[in-house]
């Protein structure tokens, strides 16, 4: 019920969905066994874990990191669900960890999830949406394949630059809003209105032009 393929990015852990369909604490344990049947292999790795489930259930994330931190050397490099009948189908959501840094690039073919900040220098891109529960202070595009129906969401807004599909902006003054903003394209360019309001004014702070292929 667990697979383990190597990639050029590290190793990926794909959980068949009898699984994934389990209380956390199940996934927590098969995966510690599965992971300690791999010795000093891991000494070192990058895993991705991805999940064949439709959605990540309250406490599975939780699960995978302890099930992780039983296996020294070890480091996360996200968590991913998909609604295909088998883990090894390509993901809808992919979840990373962690600030990226100046230098850095995160990218899903799927929509993109970030517990942390994107720092100047920094990409993260996603062919889906991008969500980033920090600041934006880098460079993000969704609709990476050409989507401008897709967005970037951000608890901060103070973007290098941004793409959504071929729309592009490049980032002016640092955003005066308290609170998480949404990044849409409209009328040919990029947007930003606050998160929780899908309409708003358009935003002044950002120079409408279109993406360089």
């Amino acid at each position: 019920m667990i697979k383990i393929k190597g990639t050029g990015r590290g190793l990926r852990i794909l959980v068949h969905e009898d699984l994934a369909a389990r209380e956390p604490g199940d996934i927590e344990s098969a995966l510690r066994q599965r992971l300690q049947t791999m010795g000093d292999f891991l000494d070192g790795a990058q895993v991705r874990v991805e999940l064949a489930a439709p959605r990540l259930l309250p406490g599975v994330v939780d699960a995978v990191l302890r099930a992780l931190e039983s296996v020294p050397g070890v480091s996360l490099l996200g968590i991913g669900v998909g609604t295909e009948g088998m883990a090894d189908a390509v993901m809808d959501t992919e979840f990373h960890f962690g600030n990226i840094r100046s230098g850095q690039t995160v990218s899903s073919p799927a929509t993109l999830v970030i517990f942390g900040n994107v720092n100047p220098g920094g990409r993260a891109a996603a062919v889906g949406d991008l969500y980033i529960t920090g600041a934006l202070s880098g460079f993000a595009v969704a609709g990476a394949e050409g989507d401008s129906s897709r967005r970037i969401y951000a608890g901060r807004m103070n973007p290098l630059q941004i793409r959504i599909g071929d729309a592009m902006a490049r980032g002016g003054e640092a955003s005066e809003s308290s609170g998480a903003e949404c990044a849409v394209v409209e009328d040919g360019g990029i947007a930003i209105y606050p998160a929780e309001e899908a309409i708003g004014r358009r935003s002044d702070r950002l120079s409408f032009g279109t993406a360089d292929h």
